[in-house]
């Protein structure tokens, strides 16, 4: 039998940061760094990309300063905002950290 995430956490005595508790988790993968970290699916990204050093200005989907490049999981995100169509034109790989949140799953991105 699989053991959930809270299981072993309580098998390990760790503290149930990010736990299954709290929310369905997901993803977010840097490229860049190999770097992983998991948080809660829909929550925003901007948070977690400006710890892992993605540079950020205005994080009203103007400046364009947060730029990031989905590499995989384009699907796991949240749809495109006005402000990132109008800022981007062509939503191909690219997204505004501040204007996008994971839904659920992994994504893989650059910065």
């Amino acid at each position: 039998m699989t053991k959930s995430c809270c299981d072993q956490n309580e098998e390990e005595q760790a503290p149930k940061i990010g736990c299954c508790r709290q929310g369905t988790m997901a993803k977010l993968i840097f490229d860049n760094t190999g770097e992983e970290k998991e948080i809660e699916a829909d929550s925003p990204l901007q948070e977690v990309c400006e710890e892992a050093g993605v540079p950020f200005a205005c994080t009203e989907g103007v400046c364009g300063t947060c730029v990031i490049e989905v590499v995989e999981g384009m699907e796991n995100l949240s749809d495109f905002t006005q402000e990132e169509m109008d800022f981007l034109g062509d939503q191909d790989r690219e997204r505004l950290a501040c204007q996008c949140k994971i839904k659920s799953g992994s994504v893989k991105l650059k910065f």
